[in-house]
């Protein structure tokens, strides 16, 4: 991966002040990127998730997947590499999409679900997909891909495990407890805190991202 500073003057190379920004949840690249912008169309918050609160947010691949029936042009999900201009595209199209039915809006769409998927993050730098693929015997793992994040500046990963059906996942996630801890929502140092009040807040608002 390249140094912190040069991804970040790279990008500031690239826009100025009257740039207008086009991504999905592109509040999260900024804050990585430590840039601020103001001219953004970010189609996490165009496109509102029905029956959710407004922290509630559809991930692109799923927001894809929903609107391809009113916009046909948009390449298809496929398993495989993360391809990041790909992920420009479909938010561009989704964005004129938008804009070319305004006034009107979208109406709220309902959160697409992953009965077979086990979703992984916070993955070290330098681990490999036939690593983690060691631990699920039947289900297959998408390329990891890493992410600089904004409070270390430093790198960690996400990828997906896909299973035949949900029964498998089910049993893979709970044979994870004898070779990984195990962490759901943002658990990791409540052994050690004793503000219950705040720690309940925490817990709620990290489940209202899903």
């Amino acid at each position: 991966a390249l140094p912190f500073e040069q991804v970040q003057r790279e990008v500031l190379d690239l826009i100025s002040v009257e740039t207008i920004l086009v991504g999905h949840s592109l509040h999260k690249d900024l804050r990585a990127l430590k840039i601020q912008h103001t001219k953004i169309v970010d189609t996490a918050l165009i496109f509102a998730v029905e029956g959710g609160s407004r922290r509630r947010r559809h991930k692109l691949n799923s927001l894809v997947t929903l609107m391809r029936p009113k916009i046909p042009t948009l390449q298809p999900v496929r398993p495989g590499a993360h391809d990041p201009r790909q992920d420009a595209q479909w938010a561009l199209q989704l964005a004129l999409y938008e804009a070319s039915i305004h006034p009107a809006t979208t109406k709220p769409l309902k959160l697409l679900s992953f009965p077979k998927t086990i979703f992984l993050s916070e993955i070290p730098k330098g681990t490999t997909a036939k690593e983690l693929q060691g631990f699920f015997a039947h289900g297959t793992c998408a390329e990891v891909n890493f992410h600089l994040q904004s409070e270390t500046s430093s790198w960690l990963g996400t990828t997906t495990i896909t299973f035949p059906s949900q029964a498998e996942r089910d049993k893979a996630f709970a044979d994870l407890t004898r070779f990984v801890r195990v962490y759901v929502g943002p658990l990791r140092d409540w052994a050690g805190r004793t503000d219950t009040a705040k720690m309940q807040a925490s817990l709620k608002e990290h489940f209202l991202k899903f």
